[in-house]
């Protein structure tokens, strides 16, 4: 519920608050796979820090996660986070896993 400013304080704050698991720059054009440790109780909120944020610059996967998922991206907003059953490389825009599995 916090908003785009709220975030924005969060994430770039100094020192880092510890809720954040990992921050990461991804530019236009790139593919980059992003791992992270899944949290074991708590829900998981992806946040895209826009320059522009369009309506849908955040999203919240509730328990229980899935160990990979593809977060597919356009222009300014999230369009969905797609569950993976197998190690699927390529077209990502990102993957979130548990570092049990690599």
């Amino acid at each position: 519920m916090d908003s785009y400013q709220d975030i924005t304080q969060i994430v770039f704050s100094n020192p880092p608050d510890p809720s954040i698991l990992k921050a990461e720059p991804i530019l236009p054009g790139n593919d980059p796979q992003i791992e992270i440790r899944k949290p074991e109780e708590k829900a998981l909120g992806i946040y895209c820090m826009f320059t522009e944020p369009g309506d849908q610059w955040k999203m919240l996967l509730p328990q229980p996660l899935h160990d990979r998922y593809i977060l597919n991206i356009e222009g300014n907003r999230i369009l969905e986070a797609e569950k993976i059953y197998h190690k699927r490389r390529g077209l990502l825009q990102r993957i979130f896993s548990s570092d049990e599995e690599e």
